[in-house]
C-alpha cells in the first residue's frame, strides 16, 4: 500500500505547506470577532442614513468571516433586532458573486422618519 509521501506527481511538502497554511488562516480568522467587528460597521452606517449593503461594509475595512453565510445571519439579526430594514437589491460588483444580489440596507430611523 503507498503512503501519501510516496505516491507519484504529488509534492508531499508541497501539500502538507499549503495545508498548514490554509488551517492557519481559518483559525486566523474569529467569528466572534470578526461578528462584532462587522456589527460595529453595519450599525455607523445604519446611523448615518446612507444605503450600504455588505459591499459596503468590506469596504469599510471588515474582513471575510469564516463562513460566507455569516453575513446574511449577521443583517437578519439586525434586522430582527429593529436596527436596518431592507430597500431594495443591487447586483455585486465583486468577480467572485457572478453579479449575484445584494440586499440594499438603511437605519430604521430613516425609514420610519424618525431621523431629525
Amino acid at each position: 500500500m503507498a503512503t501519501r509521501e510516496s505516491r507519484p506527481g504529488v509534492d508531499s511538502r508541497a501539500a502538507r505547506k499549503a495545508f498548514d497554511g490554509a488551517e492557519s488562516s481559518i483559525d486566523a480568522v474569529d467569528s466572534d470577532n470578526w461578528r462584532a467587528d462587522a456589527e460595529e460597521v453595519v450599525l455607523m452606517l445604519a446611523a448615518s442614513g446612507q444605503v450600504f449593503d455588505a459591499e459596503r461594509v468590506r469596504a469599510a475595512g471588515v474582513r471575510e468571516p469564516a463562513a460566507p453565510n455569516q453575513w446574511g445571519a449577521l443583517f437578519a439579526s439586525l434586522r430582527k433586532a429593529g436596527y436596518i430594514e431592507p430597500i431594495g437589491t443591487t447586483t455585486s460588483g465583486r468577480r467572485q458573486r457572478h453579479a449575484g444580489l445584494n440586499r440594499l440596507w438603511i437605519g430604521t430611523e430613516f425609514v420610519t422618519g424618525d431621523a431629525e
